[in-house]
């Protein structure tokens, strides 16, 4: 069983109220070996959602240090960060990364990559405000048929119609609220955004197919979890996204292993030299995987495999 947790949010972080030592707390009463600490940190967060995401790093670790003194018998606790990845922003990053001896580092925006050691940056194209409403007023009679919820996504974009569902409780986890364009096809489409998604339940295969009928030549529309799929140019993968990392490290992508449990993981499954799919995944992305985990996700399918394939073969545990 794993019983370690690489993404924790704290009071630290403006998406949390949880101060360290309550989790910390809570990780050992659940088993917990390890905990790490991942605070956002994105400079220039944009406005309108309530919090900036910014926070002091050297009182970060001043408390971080203090708890693990304190838990040293009970927990192994280690220090992380969630960065943004701004292109503009990227030195002050590097700055920030080279500063403080963080031992894990999340990149957390979508539609980008950045390369530290080599210190390039790849971004993808946002969706125009045309392309956003020549998209959705062909869509709308469904939308407004169904009252499917959908949201924009990137660019600083926050706008959403329909709100209801999953949407509400994006607006719980995350803390702030969308801007409610419902009936405003202007509105929501008056900024530009990365991708548009559809939170369409038992109505996805018939969005999909009437989207891909009109506009399948330009763009994708794929199923990131049950019952949403998601609108966005063709050919932002994370198959290509590897296939533009490994290139700036040198590496060939038929030494590499993708692992994925969902469409949007297809491409980096048919890519890599080997592609492995969740026990518990989409039998889409299933049927393009190499090999199948013997646990699901929940059970930490991804480590296990790694562990029995990989780790224990090379005598590394």
């Amino acid at each position: 069983m794993i019983k370690t947790d690489c993404h924790v949010h704290t009071s630290f972080s403006s998406d949390s109220d949880s101060s360290m030592e309550s989790m910390i707390q809570g990780a050992i009463a659940k088993g917990l070996d390890t905990i790490t600490f991942t605070d956002h940190m994105d400079y220039d967060f944009p406005e309108g959602y309530g919090m900036d995401f910014i926070f002091d790093p050297a009182a970060y670790f001043e408390e971080l240090n203090r708890l693990k003194a304190k838990y040293s018998d009970r927990i192994s606790i280690l220090s992380g960060i969630e960065i943004g990845l701004k292109p503009v922003y990227t030195n002050n990053y590097d700055d920030l990364l080279n500063s403080y001896d963080f031992d894990f580092v999340i990149g957390m925006n979508g539609g980008m990559i950045y390369d530290r050691k080599t210190n390039r940056t790849w971004q993808t194209e946002l969706l125009t405000t045309e392309e956003m409403k020549e998209t959705l007023s062909y869509m709308m009679p469904l939308v407004e048929k169904y009252q499917i919820p959908v949201n924009c996504e990137g660019g600083g974009n926050i706008n959403a119609m329909f709100i209801q569902g999953e949407l509400l409780e994006a607006e719980k986890r995350h803390g702030w609220m969308f801007e409610d364009h419902t009936g405003d096809l202007d509105g929501f489409c008056a900024k530009r955004c990365f991708k548009i998604l559809f939170r369409c339940n038992e109505h996805v295969d018939e969005i999909r197919n009437h989207f891909l009928e009109r506009f399948g030549d330009t763009y994708q529309m794929i199923e990131t979890f049950p019952g949403t799929v998601e609108m966005m140019h063709k050919g932002i993968d994370k198959g290509n996204g590897m296939k533009i990392w490994t290139s700036w490290a040198g590496i060939d992508m038929k030494d590499c292993i993708g692992f994925g449990d969902n469409e949007n993981d297809n491409t980096l499954l048919q890519d890599c030299g080997l592609g492995v799919c969740l026990k518990d995944g989409n039998p889409k992305t299933i049927a393009v995987a190499d090999e199948l985990t013997d646990y699901t996700c929940a059970e930490g399918g991804v480590g296990h495999y790694l562990m029995d394939h990989y780790l224990k073969p090379k005598g590394l545990m």
